[in-house]
C-alpha cells in the first residue's frame, strides 16, 4: 500500500508526481476553455497532450500565445467590427 513506501518515495511522489498531474489537468482544462482554438486544433492539442504528458504540456505552454496577444487580439476583433 501507499503507507508502506520509504521516506523518498514519499518526497518524490508529492514533489514531481502531483505537480506533473497537476500541470497536466490544467493544459488539459485550458485547451477546452480557449476560444480562439477550432475543433481540430483543440483535438490536435488534446492528441499530442495525451500521447506525451509532460512534453506535451510544456511544448503547449511555450506555444501558447501570452494573454498580452490575446487581449490585442480581442481588441482588433472589437475595432474592425
Amino acid at each position: 500500500m501507499i503507507y508502506d513506501l520509504p521516506y523518498w518515495n514519499w518526497l518524490l511522489f508529492f514533489f514531481v508526481y502531483v505537480p506533473i498531474v497537476i500541470l497536466w489537468i490544467s493544459v488539459v482544462i485550458d485547451i477546452f476553455s480557449r476560444h480562439d482554438l477550432g475543433g481540430w486544433a483543440k483535438v490536435g492539442w488534446l492528441a499530442f497532450v495525451f500521447i506525451l504528458p509532460f512534453f506535451g504540456s510544456l511544448i503547449y505552454l511555450a506555444a501558447r500565445p501570452t494573454e498580452a496577444q490575446e487581449i490585442a487580439r480581442t481588441y482588433e476583433k472589437k475595432r474592425a467590427a
